[in-house]
């Protein structure tokens, strides 16, 4: 498990403020299903006096890594937040978060809801002493929390039953969707954190269809790419594999 990254900054000011800056990145993360669902995702938290600026990057990779076929992000939850201390006056609440595009990504189909976002549900340390503090995108239908698609389109559900709405965002090639939400009082990323994705692969019902969900570095894991010498020296074994069989059956032959 990688370990955190810590970044802390004296901003320059009448009166110096401590600013602190936790990062942490999985790239080329697939589920190891039958179905290879693969993405990115980056979060970026820093403390300012008694509130959290939360950053969450996200990449649907399908088109470019994995399988072929539609699939969408459709939750995200990140827990064991830490919050300091745990019982600093945090109650639960939804954070509504600001969408931003980089690179090819952006929107398909009719916006309707306000908050592309969905509203994400927050809670703290205190109320969760064993699974910790966590951030959670809604799905509640009517919330704006569209599926997050990578090349090929999504069935799109005008009941907006738990996936799209009457649409979704979409981050096909160098496309990052990105959330940011400040949230009150003081969050900390930690080394124990879980961040659990659930995704659909596009065929809604009307109770909508959930599949290809994991936890990323338990049953999601970064893709690997076998080496040239690897697979030529793969190849070599089995072919040595093959001539050793052949002159044994020869050899028994004989006898």
């Amino acid at each position: 498990m990688r370990k955190l990254v810590w970044l802390v900054i004296a901003l320059s000011c009448p009166t110096t403020v401590m600013s602190q800056i936790q990062t942490r990145a999985w790239d080329d993360y697939c589920t190891t299903d039958a179905f290879q669902a693969c993405g990115s995702v980056h979060l970026t938290l820093e403390q300012q006096n008694n509130q959290t600026l939360f950053t969450i990057a996200v990449r649907n990779l399908e088109g470019s890594l994995g399988d072929a076929g539609a699939w969408g992000l459709i939750q995200l939850g990140i827990y064991g937040l830490a919050t300091t201390p745990p019982s600093a006056g945090i109650v639960p609440d939804f954070a509504v978060a600001q969408v931003d595009f980089q690179g090819t990504a952006g929107a398909t189909g009719s916006s309707t809801s306000p908050n592309w976002s969905g509203l994400w549900g927050t809670s703290p340390q205190s109320l969760n002493p064993v699974f910790g503090g966590f951030l959670l995108r809604s799905v509640v239908p009517g919330d704006g929390g569209y599926a997050i698609a990578g090349c090929t389109p999504l069935s799109q559900n005008p009941n907006g039953w738990y996936f799209t709405e009457p649409g979704y965002l979409h981050t096909c090639g160098d496309g990052w969707v990105v959330f940011n939400m400040a949230l009150s009082g003081a969050y900390a990323l930690t080394d124990t954190m879980r961040v659990v994705l659930n995704s659909s692969n596009g065929q809604i019902g009307p109770a909508g269809v959930f599949g290809m969900n994991c936890t990323l570095d338990v049953d999601c894991q970064p893709f690997v790419t076998p080496e040239p010498a690897t697979i030529a020296l793969v190849a070599t074994g089995m072919g040595g594999v093959a001539g050793w069989a052949r002159r044994r059956r020869k050899t028994v032959a004989g006898v």
